[in-house]
């Protein structure tokens, strides 16, 4: 029999229940937006509404307080939390970026709490999600949808969010259903908003394993349902600043390393599905690279374990490899064909496929590598 679920504790407990839930080991913690330890002193850290409190989400709405739920409100630095402000999640003009703390993998944590969020408590309260970060936030609108949705897809979930999951479950506050299963995210939302229809076999209003309840559809939510992601070819350099894309070679996507620290060139190679004219890609299972601009042409690629590509000759191999530092990281981007070669600047060192995996190489691909984002 499955236990009752708690919907809420209160607010003020909400900061020592969130620590405890992110503890990793006696006297450490991993505070939000973070993926390294901190000393647990409740002193320097208070509560991050993630869903603000002046877009909603406060605790004068009566019922099921959003302020009083631990899955929303997480413990945070205090030198962050004044940072964001009321901002929506995302990159741009009154949108704020939760890798801005040096954890590129805190944009998918936080896009699974805003969903969250939005699907338990946005019938009682009135919460949406919106695609316009200049919503007044008497609106009560949280977002941006569409970079929400593309961060879920793109960073996977985390350790610590499983934990945190088990951990808050065990306490008795049920389960966020999209750190167990991120492509449910798919069946109830489009880049655009709420899904028009159900699609088949998927119950978006049904008991889930947090033990809610509601009047779905009536049907069963499959176990593992497989939505395809798509995405488009990146066509002009100037898109790339701040953003994330695929690296994708011979219909082959560059993923995370495979080896170890003495063995740092090996990268894994997933299938990429590019449509018959090579704007649109179909891909999962894949790992995007956040591009930053040096000059023009001239990138660095860092993964969401904030490690950057870099290039470099040992003895008579050419190779590619992973690396904590900021050092010979830059890579020249230049056009090929209808594509792209990517090489190191300083050592001219090439990334391209080779079998089964990417690999750095002396010699010009002779196929262009597309970016797709």
């Amino acid at each position: 029999m499955r236990a009752k679920v708690k919907t809420t504790t209160t607010y003020t407990s909400c900061l020592n229940i969130g620590i405890s839930a992110a503890t990793t080991k006696s006297g450490y913690f991993i505070p939000f937006y973070h993926n390294d330890e901190y000393p647990i002193n409740t002193s320097d850290y208070n509560r991050e509404h993630t869903w603000p409190n002046s877009r909603g989400g406060g605790s004068d709405r009566g019922g099921d307080e959003v302020e009083k739920d631990p899955y929303m409100v997480r413990p945070s630095l205090k030198s962050e939390n004044s940072d964001r402000g009321n901002n929506f999640y995302g990159i741009g003009t009154n949108q704020w970026d939760p890798a801005s703390c040096g954890f590129e993998g805190a944009r998918g944590e936080s896009a699974r709490v805003i969903l969250y969020v939005a699907t338990k408590y946005g019938k009682s309260h009135g919460l949406t999600l919106s695609n316009n970060p200049g919503d007044a936030p008497s609106k009560k609108t949280m977002g941006t949808l569409k970079t929400l949705m593309q961060w879920n897809r793109d960073y996977p979930v985390t350790d610590i969010e499983k934990q945190i999951n088990d951990k808050l479950e065990k306490a008795g506050f049920g389960r966020n259903p999209f750190v167990d299963h991120p492509e449910y995210a798919e069946f109830i939302w489009t880049n655009n908003g709420v899904q028009t229809a159900v699609p088949a076999n998927i119950d978006i209003g049904g008991s889930g394993s947090g033990g809610g309840s509601g009047s779905g559809t009536g049907q069963e939510i499959p176990p593992t349902p497989q939505p395809t992601y798509e995405y488009s070819l990146v066509t002009n350099l100037n898109e790339l600043d701040g953003q994330s894309a695929f690296i994708v070679h011979d219909e082959k996507a560059l993923t995370s390393v495979n080896g170890n620290e003495s063995r740092p060139w090996y990268f894994n190679a997933v299938d990429a599905d590019i449509s018959s004219d090579k704007k649109g890609l179909n891909v999962s299972g894949a790992q995007k690279y956040t591009f930053t601009k040096v000059s023009d042409g001239v990138f660095t690629m860092k993964t969401p374990e904030n490690k950057y590509l870099y290039s470099y000759i040992d003895g008579t191999h050419y190779s590619i490899g992973l690396k904590a530092t900021n050092e010979g990281i830059n890579f020249t981007i230049e056009a090929f064909s209808d594509g792209y070669l990517i090489k190191g600047q300083t050592t001219n060192v090439y990334i391209k496929l080779g079998s089964p995996s990417f690999q750095g190489t002396s010699s010009k691909p002779s196929t262009p590598i597309y970016l797709y984002k």
